[in-house]
């Protein structure tokens, strides 16, 4: 897959006043799987995107930062495969926290097996394998 269909892969807005959000699932979901190495459903990942859309729609630009974090993240973790599930999951932290209802479908975007556990001071991102690695909301919030 190039770089350019893999960029043309993601959410193009056509009209700023009505939702109308356009995405070739197959080959975002086919670089998305490729870089998760697991399979997620397209389902999950547009309802999570349209999420996201509407959460800021009177803020595009950071819907727009969204957008261009997923373009970064997949055509670098397409290329290189270097960045982990854990860094995906800390970035998006970092973007939305403080929307309880976006960082609870982070794991929407995630592979079958991750799991997020939010706590007082900490977010708890578990592996598939059990391992479990803490992130502090502090770090997140003040990095």
């Amino acid at each position: 897959m190039s770089y350019m269909k893999l960029l043309n892969a993601f959410i193009v807005i056509r009209k700023p006043k009505a939702m109308n959000i356009t995405v070739d699932m197959e080959a975002f979901l086919h670089s998305f799987n490729i870089a998760m190495n697991a399979a997620v459903t397209s389902d999950k990942v547009q309802n999570y995107m349209q999420n996201v859309y509407l959460q800021f729609y009177h803020s595009p630009h950071v819907f727009m930062q969204f957008q261009h974090f997923l373009k970064l993240f997949y055509s670098r973790q397409y290329r290189n495969k270097i960045v982990s599930a854990f860094d995906f999951v800390k970035q998006l932290l970092t973007m939305f926290m403080g929307y309880p209802f976006l960082t609870a479908g982070i794991t929407d975007l995630l592979p079958q097996g991750y799991q997020l556990h939010e706590t007082e001071k900490y977010i708890i991102f578990i592996y598939p394998n059990g391992q479990i690695q803490p992130i502090s909301k502090k770090s997140i919030v003040d990095p």
